[in-house]
């Protein structure tokens, strides 16, 4: 079957997915490095790092960065640095108290869907 441009001019494109915006996107990816490791507690963090081992632009790194560290995930230390932050032993102690806490709720109500 032959195609001509008339007919692909008469048909209506095809729907694409919504985007996700680059800031949306590099968040996602250094949230994903915070959380498994990759970037160590206490180490530093910058936008030009990031843009480089992202393959990102400045502007979506430095939004990303932002909501990090208003998440409490990256820590603003003045004179424009950026690090994870170190995990102290009251950090230690309010994950345990949450954990506790939580999967015993957690538990009961899993208990009461079994069957």
């Amino acid at each position: 079957m032959n195609v001509n441009s008339a007919d692909l001019a008469s048909q209506k494109p095809l729907e694409s997915p919504a985007k996700v915006p680059a800031h949306q996107h590099v968040y996602e990816r250094v949230r994903k490095l915070i959380l498994f490791g990759d970037l160590a507690p206490g180490q530093a963090v910058t936008i030009q790092g990031l843009a480089e081992t992202l393959d990102a632009g400045m502007t979506p790194v430095r939004e990303a960065l932002r909501r990090l560290i208003a998440e409490g995930a990256l820590v603003h230390q003045g004179n424009r640095r950026v690090s994870v932050p170190v995990l102290d032993l009251e950090g230690v102690n309010e994950l345990e108290f949450m954990r506790k806490t939580l999967e015993a709720e957690l538990a009961q109500r899993a208990t009461s869907r079994m069957t």
